[in-house]
């Protein structure tokens, strides 16, 4: 017989048809998938590349089968919600039909089709470019044990923006955590671009009344799949955290202001992104004028979009001069997340946020020439839009502060300070700590890579690799010195400390505190951990005076 590790949640129709299914139906076509060989008494099946085949997990939705390493079982690809293509397009996600069968989940499944990103990072090690369809509401997912249990689960929301992305970077891999940190790892694809933010809700045409923050709701949609099915691959539903960086630091901060998110989640770790203010309708429509203009349609014709061929939107309205972002729509999204204050529906969810010390050195276009003090003036008045006079005097602070770093240096980490990437964390934690209801902890990574002839420094994306353990998987990012998997221990193991019990302290690690507007603890992570109380602050308050 095959081994079944089965749910007790989801549709109870399905769930009996699965019951009855004999050992010959176990190795049936999965859903339209290649024939699964079927497992005797749960034991390892037939091995493929290295790797085993693993027990098979029943799911509300139907049954899949993974691989096993001999420590971890992976399930990729693994659908939790419908296609978004047809009469999906531009829809809330919709309820997936059960299938027969067992189905087939060793693969990445396909990604939103969005256009390739083409940012640093993506870059060197990350992206693997899998293939992209509408059929993209699946999930990747690692455990270290099947059937009912407690382990903390950990969901990654992936970066890009609202724009570009996928939950299949190699980086955003969960054996390492699921095999040294005892959590269960998923890593969820979502539609983003005009097909999560393309807000036809502002058409006033009754077939799109509900066409807003499709991208967003995608992400509830996997949350209610962890809630109903994750206790079957080990994990504790009562125990979830999501944890984004970059676009999805900011989806992971729009759920916080998201009442049909609210239950799903018990901790959130936003790394580099925010999300302080929402897209207004104004801004909507807008973008839906644009985007109809390029395709030479009016507004009466909007449906006329349901029927064009998923690449002709992607090539047309990819990219330009659209804003796909959240929609604060009233009803999905109430108001701004951050804006005046940190939602109150979510107080009680603890917060662990920061970002990296050189964030703007991901970006392509950077350049690393020397920069004399004419320069470096120059630079400096442009980004802080002020006087020659009040420039000086940042600069001044800066070097004080700084007093080792190089022009260049004292010019990047001032483009970072003033850009959201720092600024719009900054905010998040003010005001989620000013709540009172949760505690909110405060990090800032100053790790400085070797790779590249030391230009990347401390990279938006730098701490991914650390934060989720797979130093081995970025040696092109990163480097390959002996040090780096002890600072992935480190840093992992707060995280995970975090995601387990809202606290991301014990272990032997320095004490870490709860951030507040006063005192501002904030936890340096680099070749050490160590927290400073409020630190760069006369830098910061040098900025807030221009």
């Amino acid at each position: 017989m095959t081994k079944t590790v089965k749910t007790s949640n989801g549709p109870q129709v399905g769930r009996r048809s699965f019951l009855g299914m004999t050992a010959v139906a176990a190795g049936a076509l999965a859903g339209g998938g290649r024939a699964v060989p079927a497992l005797a008494q749960g034991k390892p099946g037939p091995r493929m590349a290295n790797l085993e085949r693993s027990p098979v997990v029943e799911t509300a939705l139907g049954r899949v089968q993974g691989t096993y390493d001999g420590t971890v079982y992976a399930f990729k690809g693994v659908p939790y919600a419908a296609s978004t293509g047809g009469a999906n397009r531009f829809q809330p996600p919709q309820a997936r039909q059960p299938w027969q069968g067992i189905r087939d989940t060793v693969e990445l499944g396909l990604r939103c089709a969005a256009p390739q990103s083409t940012a640093q990072a993506e870059y060197v090690v990350m992206d693997r470019r899998e293939p992209a369809g509408e059929d993209c509401l699946c999930l990747n997912l690692w455990t270290n044990g099947l059937g009912k249990g407690k382990r903390p689960v950990m969901l990654w929301l992936h970066g890009g923006g609202y724009r570009v992305g996928s939950a299949g970077h190699t980086v955003y891999d969960g054996t390492n955590l699921a095999a040294k940190q005892d959590v269960v790892f998923v890593a969820a694809n979502h539609r983003v671009n005009l097909w999560g933010y393309l807000h036809l809700s502002e058409t006033g045409l009754g077939r799109f009344a509900e066409s807003s923050n499709m991208g967003m709701l995608d992400i509830v949609a996997a949350l209610e799949w962890i809630k109903a099915n994750i206790a079957q691959f080990g994990g504790d539903p009562d125990n979830v955290t999501v944890i984004g960086q970059s676009g999805g630091g900011g989806k992971t901060s729009t759920l916080l202001g998201m009442p049909a998110a609210q239950g799903l989640y018990h901790r959130v770790v936003v790394m580099s992104g925010s999300e302080v203010r929402s897209q207004t309708k104004a801004d909507a429509a807008e973008t839906v004028e644009r985007a109809l203009a390029a395709l030479n349609l009016n507004l009466n014709q909007a449906e006329r979009l349901l029927d064009m061929p998923y690449y002709h939107l992607r090539e047309k309205l990819g990219s330009g001069p659209y804003r796909y972002a959240p929609l604060m729509d009233g009803q999905t999204i109430p108001q701004h997340v951050f804006d005046p204050v940190a939602p109150a529906m979510s107080a009680g969810v603890p917060m662990l946020i920061g970002s990296t010390e050189t964030e703007m050195t991901w970006n392509v276009q950077q350049h690393y020439d020397p920069l004399d003090e004419a320069a470096l003036l120059d630079y400096a008045r442009r980004a802080l839009n002020a006087s020659e006079a009040k420039t000086r005097e940042v600069l001044s602070v800066y070097r004080k502060g700084r007093p080792d770093a190089s022009n260049l240096d004292l010019y990047l980490i001032l483009a970072t300070d003033l850009s959201g990437f720092r600024t719009g964390t900054d905010i998040e934690a003010e005001r989620k700590a000013a709540l009172n209801k949760a505690p909110v902890y405060k990090y800032y990574f100053n790790w400085y890579s070797p790779a590249d002839w030391g230009h990347l420094r401390s990279m938006h994306t730098m701490d991914i690799p650390f934060f989720l353990d797979n130093v081995e998987k970025a040696r092109s990012l990163i480097g390959d010195g002996p040090e780096l998997q002890g600072i992935a221990d480190r840093i992992s193991s707060a995280i995970v400390a975090f995601a387990r019990t809202g606290d991301p302290n014990g272990g032997g690690r320095p004490k870490w505190d709860p951030f507040d507007a006063r005192r501002r603890a904030t936890m340096f992570l680099g070749d050490d951990m160590h927290q400073v109380d409020d630190p760069y602050r006369e830098e910061r308050l040098a900025r807030m005076l221009v």
